[in-house]
């Protein structure tokens, strides 16, 4: 009995190569020269060379596509969230080590911890300012222009019954949410 060997059809559309946003060969070739050359004036006991242009530009392009994550898009802070990242990848740049990882991997890491830390950073700020709201007494006319703010208005007191109520659920899973944390760390 004998067998042949058939290669299998492909069906459907045929698919095209795709360009990644991001070329990672290139931005491992470019970030190998440089690591090198500030080696280099390291030992010569010249200053560093700047970080190269092109790798600005990949890490900014790695950013702001991770930002349109459904996870991250719906954040109003998201610019803030982006420039955070990026800083984040120069500063950290000189950890960067070619032999050991690929240069889109350890950027994107280092942009997934920034944007997390982000995100606690201004959900803590969002929590001081509601709490010290709550804390004033204002939590009724806060939101309001108080030359145009009439509190006999159906409207304007149904949307301040809504806010106050949102605003009270944030505070109370944010500090649920700390309560748990502690918690743990006390076991």
């Amino acid at each position: 009995m004998t067998t042949k060997n058939t290669v299998p059809v492909k069906r459907g559309r045929p698919r095209k190569e795709t360009e990644h946003y991001v070329d990672n060969d290139a931005l491992y070739k470019t970030l190998k020269a440089w690591k090198q050359a500030k080696n280099e004036a390291k030992e010569q006991g010249k200053p560093p060379p700047r970080v190269p242009e092109s790798v600005g530009r990949d890490i900014m392009l790695i950013a702001q596509n991770y930002a349109t994550q459904r996870s991250f898009a719906q954040y109003p802070f998201i610019t803030d969230m982006i420039y955070d990242a990026v800083e984040n990848c120069i500063r950290y740049i000189d950890n960067y080590d070619p032999d050991k990882t690929n240069p889109f991997a350890y950027f994107s890491t280092i942009i997934y911890y920034s944007f997390l830390r982000t995100i606690k950073k201004e959900r803590k700020a969002l929590y001081l300012k509601y709490k010290a709201i709550d804390m004033s007494g204002m939590s009724g006319i806060v939101g309001h222009d108080s030359e145009y703010y009439d509190s006999t208005d159906s409207d304007s007191s149904a949307y301040s019954s809504k806010t106050n109520e949102a605003r009270d659920t944030f505070i109370d899973s944010f500090e649920k949410a700390n309560q748990k944390k502690k918690k743990v760390g006390k076991k």
